[in-house]
C-alpha cells in the first residue's frame, strides 16, 4: 500500500544534476554555456517528479531546435521561489519559434505533456520569443 509519507527533496540539487545530464547527452558536441540559478528549496516527489519531466522536455526542445545550425549558444535555467510559489524558466538564445507558432495549436506530444503537467501542479506554461525561446512555468509548492 502507498502513503503519502515521502520525504521532501531539495530541487536545487536534484534540478541541477538533471539539466548536466541531459546536456551532456545531447549537447551533440556543441559550445553550448548553461547559466543555472536555482533556489534551493524542498518539493515533496510527486511534484518534484513533474518538474523533472517538464524540465527534460523544455531542454530537449532547445537541444533539437534552438541551434540548428550553429556551433555555439546560450542556456539559462532558473527556478525562483518567493511566498510559496515557484517559477521555472528555461531561456535561450537560439533561433526562437517559427513564425506563427501557436501552443495552443501544437499537437506534438513533448507540449501537451508539458501543458498537462502543469495543469496536474495547478500551475501554468507560457513559450515565447525573448532573444531565442523563453519557457515560464510557474506552480504553487
Amino acid at each position: 500500500m502507498l502513503t503519502d509519507n515521502y520525504h521532501t527533496t531539495s530541487i536545487k540539487e536534484y534540478l541541477n544534476n538533471l539539466v548536466d545530464d541531459i546536456i551532456n547527452l545531447l549537447s551533440n558536441k556543441q559550445n553550448l554555456t548553461v547559466e543555472k540559478q536555482i533556489d534551493d528549496f524542498q518539493l515533496d516527489p510527486k511534484t518534484l517528479f513533474s518538474i523533472g519531466l517538464i524540465t527534460n522536455e523544455l531542454l530537449t526542445n532547445v537541444m533539437k531546435y534552438a541551434f540548428k545550425n550553429r556551433d555555439s549558444g546560450l542556456i539559462q535555467i532558473t527556478l525562483k521561489e518567493h511566498d510559496g510559489k515557484a517559477t521555472l524558466t528555461i531561456q535561450d538564445d537560439g533561433n526562437g519559434l517559427p513564425d506563427g507558432f501557436d501552443i495552443d495549436k501544437q499537437e506534438g506530444f513533448g507540449l501537451m505533456l508539458i501543458k498537462m503537467l502543469c495543469e496536474q501542479l495547478d500551475g501554468s506554461f507560457t513559450i515565447e520569443n525573448h532573444i531565442g525561446t523563453r519557457s515560464t512555468v510557474k506552480f504553487s509548492i
